[in-house]
């Protein structure tokens, strides 16, 4: 884990109900996500996602583990490229389709030994949103 990693400041208009909203949130679940990462820390990402987002389930338990065993995920971190937003329009889908760069990626152990680790690629990631009151949660994210 990254002692040094600074935690992602929400935007100001990340819950406006427009597609500047949603790309303002979908920009900062990216930042949350990478984040998690770095970190081992899960609280952003549980703050931001639905309670059905399997996605976010799998990343918080998947992160939990790794932290708990003293490990660390180094690399791995998303950039995103052009974002395509779809909505907000009552009775469609609120998401933000996202051209990502995923840096190479080393998993290692508490022990310091490696027990995975994945190249750099490209991922086109599609971001779906739901509104909960007056707030965009991350419902799921799917790779596309």
């Amino acid at each position: 884990a990254s002692p040094t990693a600074v935690p992602p400041v929400e935007p100001d208009n990340a819950h406006e109900y427009s597609a500047e909203g949603v790309e303002a949130f979908t920009l900062y679940a990216i930042e949350v996500i990478n984040y998690a990462y770095r970190t081992n820390d899960v609280t952003y990402l549980e703050q931001i996602k639905s309670d059905d987002c399997q996605f976010c389930d799998r990343t918080v338990a998947q992160l939990t583990v790794i932290g708990e065993a003293e490990g660390r995920i180094e690399g791995g971190q998303m950039s995103p490229g052009s974002l395509s937003i779809t909505g907000p329009t009552a009775g469609v889908q609120t998401s933000a389709g996202a051209d990502v760069e995923i840096s190479a990626s080393t998993t290692i152990n508490g022990n310091g030994n490696v027990t995975d680790q994945q190249p750099a690629r490209a991922v086109y990631f599609i971001f779906n949103l739901v509104r909960e009151g007056e707030a965009w949660k991350l419902q799921e994210v799917l790779r596309a």
